[in-house]
């Protein structure tokens, strides 16, 4: 993957178990940010919106890590 030089989103579908506003809260407290997908619905659903812009391929992978990492510890996944 190159470096970004715009803007790029990625829609990630969560399992029903895992409370996207806890995991919000969560991902915050370790500088990752991520959109909720209820911002852009009147639904409630379980997806999440990533983006990055101007980021590094690595940094946006470290994102991820982090997000995975915390989905582990916190939800019955």
């Amino acid at each position: 993957m190159a470096d970004a030089h715009g803007g790029f989103y990625l829609w990630v579908r969560l399992a029903d178990n895992i409370n996207i506003p806890k995991l919000f809260d969560l991902a915050t407290a370790h500088n990752v940010l991520f959109n909720p997908g209820s911002i852009y619905d009147f639904q409630p659903n379980q997806y999440i919106r990533l983006s990055f812009s101007y980021e590094s391929s690595d940094r946006f992978e470290q994102g991820i890590k982090i997000l995975t990492d915390l989905i582990h510890a916190n939800f019955n996944v």
